[in-house]
């Protein structure tokens, strides 16, 4: 159940018995089969989700993972696709990366998605600028036909339209649908951005191989290669609580000294911030009608913030957040120091991405590391207490079935698990695990869930779950 930080895996790092283009191919033929598929089963096809999909039907026992047998069975009754032997063995063991002789839903995803990307293009710098300004161009040119039009160079603006799930993360069916959509979509026909060059822009900016682009992702590549969004009026400055002028207020109002004190403040003092913050957030929530989250804390407060929508806010904003709209009364020498905490590139502006990670790493750094041996009970009294408490239910819950249990937590149905949806179910009775403080203390669930979140993202696939 505990897992180990890890990366996406690249295709080199997989074992390959015979060359990549015979697994590739085989690959080809699943994936050439699936439109077919999504139209009998009624679903819309996804190039990485359909793997997910077809995985999920042939988990008949939802233990979230699959054997060499049940994998081949996928290939021959489900997809109905004729592979030779030594192809399916060779297949099978570029996927079981781990050798473990099972494979959970995101190796086999990964892999099938892996083998698909190592065929796509690599692009010069030169092609992918040019790429990156016919975007821009395009979406200025037709999203100006709506109420609400694209400033040039608002990489922000520009991710949301291509975001159309609301998911804060593009898959490749996003960027190449609303290329080439009328209304809204960018209208750009093959001649204009040819699928090749889609393909390559892509993969350059898939540079992890996960599959998914996240917003931080997008914006950090195309603000590297395409227009800039240009500086905001004064009106935008004022609207913003900016300070009016020629530049941003990027700076505190303390002299060299107190700043480069501020700047060496220890983590404790930072954390007392943060905290203080983050308590300040069930009233916020009430009073803004939404769901109050560890984690989803920070983005929702970025988001009120950044007016404009370009994705990137200043020191001016930082304050006015603190002092403003959580209204806590913060020393600006703690402030401008939890402010360079953020700030680490020293950009004098910070993404959602970099805001929201720096804030919860300052909470998680504060919350017990547990031994092993005292993980591995806290991991026997939740299956225990799954075991018992869903019995109660139509579908019980077996004994060392992670899979099951992690889909009881994620009552969201993200397939990620936030602080709140494992602290939650564990409490709740009706449905949940119904253990009190002194079954499981609050300090042991927060030791098992930094464990768990062994990559300090702020949150848990069903695969980190799982291990």
């Amino acid at each position: 159940m505990v897992s180990e930080s890890k990366k996406p895996t690249t295709h080199d790092s997989h074992e390959k018995q015979l060359d990549t283009k015979i697994l590739r191919s085989v690959v080809l033929q699943m994936h050439e089969a699936f439109p077919k598929i999504c139209i009998a089963w009624n679903v819309k096809g996804s190039m990485n989700k359909n793997w997910k999909m077809l995985f999920e039907r042939l988990d008949t026992d939802g233990s979230g993972r699959l054997d060499y047998n049940e994998f081949t069975g996928a290939l021959a009754d489900v997809l109905k696709i004729d592979v030779p032997e030594d192809h399916l063995k060779a297949l099978w063991a570029y996927v079981d990366h781990d050798k473990s002789e099972l494979v959970s839903i995101e190796e086999f995803q990964h892999a099938c998605y892996l083998l698909l990307l190592e065929d796509w293009p690599i692009l010069s710098e030169e092609r992918l600028e040019q790429i990156c300004i016919i975007i821009n161009d395009a979406a200025v040119h037709e999203f100006s036909k709506e109420g609400s039009g694209v400033t040039s160079g608002n990489w922000f603006q520009i991710f949301n339209k291509f975001d159309t799930d609301e998911s804060g993360r593009l898959g490749f069916e996003e960027l190449e649908g609303v290329t080439r959509m009328r209304d809204p979509g960018l209208n750009l026909r093959e001649s204009d951005l040819s699928t090749h060059d889609l393909k390559g822009l892509w993969k350059a900016i898939d540079k992890d191989c996960s599959g998914d682009v996240t917003v931080d992702e997008y914006m950090h590549f195309m603000r590297a290669r395409g227009p800039q969004m240009h500086e905001l009026t004064d009106y935008s400055k004022k609207m913003r609580g900016l300070s009016l002028g020629n530049e941003i207020k990027v700076l505190p109002d303390l002299d060299d000294e107190a700043r480069e004190a501020a700047e060496a403040l220890p983590v404790s003092a930072l954390r007392e911030v943060v905290l203080q913050m983050h308590e300040a957030f069930p009233k916020i929530c009430l009073a803004w009608n939404v769901r109050n989250s560890m984690r989803g804390n920070w983005q929702m407060l970025f988001e009120r913030l950044d007016t404009d929508g370009s994705g990137m806010l200043h020191y001016g904003e930082f304050q006015d957040a603190i002092r403003e709209v959580l209204s806590l009364d913060v020393a600006e020498d703690k402030v401008w120091g939890l402010w360079c905490y953020v700030d680490k590139d020293r950009s004098t502006q910070v993404t959602i991405g970099e805001f929201q990670s720096a804030l919860y790493l300052l909470l998680l750094d504060a919350w017990p590391s547990l031994e092993t041996e005292h993980l591995n009970r806290l991991c026997e009294i939740i299956n225990d207490a799954a075991v018992h408490e869903f019995s109660k239910e139509s579908i019980a819950v077996s004994s060392g079935n992670w899979f099951q249990i992690f889909n009881k937590f994620d009552t969201d149905e993200s397939g990620r698990l936030g602080w709140e949806e494992l602290e939650g179910v564990t409490r709740m009775r009706d449905p949940g695990l119904n253990l009190r403080e002194e079954d499981l203390s609050t300090h042991d669930l927060k030791g098992l869930w930094k464990a768990m979140d062994a990559d300090s993202d702020g949150n848990i696939t069903v695969d980190e779950f799982m291990h």
